[in-house]
């Protein structure tokens, strides 16, 4: 009988089951696709990362979150795995973030502006965005561009892979090509049907509530 049992092995996937490996669990990750993605939301190399944000903006916050857990990620590769080093930046691209807003978007602007902003940006009105930026918007529109260390870009399928590499560091499976084909509730446990998608082969495995 399996502990925990993750069906979907994205970036939500993936994380989850780091993040209960890391508790001292005990977790199989299983995922219908290869090791490499080639469909699926977590598909790609480029994700946008964005600190900017009004005070107590939910997307900040994940994104402050999801880099202090990223670090604690590559600290953990770094100490157990010696064939390479493992950076943030192998992750993450950090460059300008640029915002543009309407006139009727002035609440926000004032949000950004005023509402406690700890984060260095630029903010240009009309033609001003044309010096600062190099960019030509109409006279009612506003330019914010953020400077933050690891705003910019995400790498998705890297930080999936130092998931997925962190997870079996820690001694728990990850099933790939397994297709999830049923799930019976039964008594008191799940019982999870499979399909090998290049064998064809049926497997069910059971979990706890």
């Amino acid at each position: 009988m399996e502990e925990f049992v993750i069906i979907g092995g994205g970036l939500m996937g993936s994380a989850a089951a780091w993040e209960l490996a890391q508790l001292g669990k005990k977790v199989i990750l299983i995922e219908q696709q290869k090791s490499i993605y080639t469909y699926g939301s977590s598909f790609g190399e480029a994700r946008i990362s964005r600190s900017l944000g009004p005070k107590d903006d939910i997307f900040s916050f994940i994104q402050q979150l999801s880099i202090q857990r990223t670090e604690r990620l590559i600290s953990f590769l770094n100490s157990v795995d010696l064939s390479k080093v493992h950076e943030m930046e192998d992750i993450y691209t950090t460059s300008p973030v640029t915002y543009l807003f309407g006139q009727e978007h002035q609440n926000q602007i004032n949000a950004l502006l005023f509402d406690g902003q700890k984060d260095d940006f630029e903010f240009a009105v009309g033609n001003e965005a044309k010096f600062k930026f190099g960019m030509s918007i109409s006279e009612s529109c506003s330019v914010l561009r953020e400077y933050k260390k690891y705003s910019g870009m995400m790498n998705p399928r890297i930080l999936i892979s130092k998931l997925q590499k962190a997870i079996q560091y820690l001694g728990n499976p990850i099933f790939f090509n397994e297709k999830t084909i049923g799930i019976s509730k039964l008594e008191d446990h799940f019982s999870i049907e499979l399909l090998n998608t290049e064998t064809f082969e049926l497997k069910t495995i059971q979990t706890k509530n």
